[in-house]
């Protein structure tokens, strides 16, 4: 398969991984907060990827490298609670696509200035319409209202951008270590938070365990086919491609909770679906 194929695959993967892992976080959510769910997700990601690093007995990653991993995870995980502070602050309606956008428009931008990427036109075109997909996707309402949360939504996807693009710098095949000492650092982080908050975190059960055990399952694979997707050399086509993955979460909601997708987010995902065409062709 040609980089592009291959970026293009993964980063799909990564966005059905992180769409799938966000729809069962946002219904545990409802039931037990953010800061009991991302600690679960996180302590559930820290175990699986330190299984499977062990199970495949995979090498050890430099030490820069799994400096850069555990930075870039910090740094997501600083972005996810100022997304979720935005989105709770003002209209998801602004906060959710202000996010997705610079999420993707600034790996796209480094990829081309920095790089040197060379897109054809078919994929600039193609790009320009998965940047207006992601908008129309992220309508949770249809429209939007205000611009309130509207400092945290772009600290959010300034923050998501940024960790797109350091983790396209790691070229090692070590995934589930590099994986698993992101989510060590970012696990205890949050169990400090916990901690100095002196809350009680009681153990999950029934269908919402089993939501918070997908969410991280998924979680970890959405940033390993992400980080596989970037090591194919098309940064531009990774970060465009996973930004999508609302998609999934609405596409999901309507399926499963028969959730009302608006007209403007029905015409989002067909967007969405023609830009990947376009950028695969």
């Amino acid at each position: 398969m040609t980089p592009e194929l291959l970026a293009l695959a993964f980063g799909g993967l990564s966005a059905l991984s992180w769409g799938s892992g966000d729809f069962n976080g946002g219904l545990a959510t409802k039931r037990l907060g953010v800061l009991h769910v991302l600690t679960v997700v996180h302590g559930v990601g820290l175990v699986l990827t330190l299984l499977l690093a062990l199970l495949t007995r995979q090498a050890l990653p430099p030490t820069a490298e799994l400096a850069l991993a555990a930075g870039a995870g910090v740094i997501g995980l600083i972005s996810l609670g100022a997304l979720y502070r935005g989105l709770a602050e003002g209209q998801m309606g602004i906060a959710a696509p202000v996010s997705s956008v610079l999420s993707a428009a600034l790996p796209l931008i480094f990829s081309i200035v920095v790089r040197g990427t060379q897109p054809d036109s078919a994929q600039q075109i193609g790009f320009a319409i998965a940047l207006v997909a992601i908008v129309l996707i992220s309508l949770a309402s249809g429209k939007i209202e205000g611009t309130s949360g509207l400092g945290m939504a772009v600290t959010a996807g300034i923050g998501f951008g940024i960790y797109f693009i350091l983790m396209s710098f790691i070229q090692s095949d070590s995934v589930y270590w590099l994986a698993a000492v992101s989510r060590a650092l970012t696990f205890g982080m949050l169990l400090m938070i916990v901690i100095r908050q002196r809350r009680i975190l009681a153990p999950p059960n029934g269908l919402t365990g089993v939501m918070l055990l997908l969410a991280g399952v998924l979680d970890v694979f959405g940033n390993i086919f992400f980080l596989l997707s970037a090591q194919s050399g098309r940064l531009d086509i990774a970060a465009v491609v996973v930004a999508l993955y609302p998609a999934v979460t609405i596409v999901l909601a309507a399926g499963l909770l028969k959730e009302r997708m608006s007209r403007l987010q029905v015409l989002g995902v067909v967007l969405a679906l023609g830009a990947v065409a376009l950028i695969a062709a």
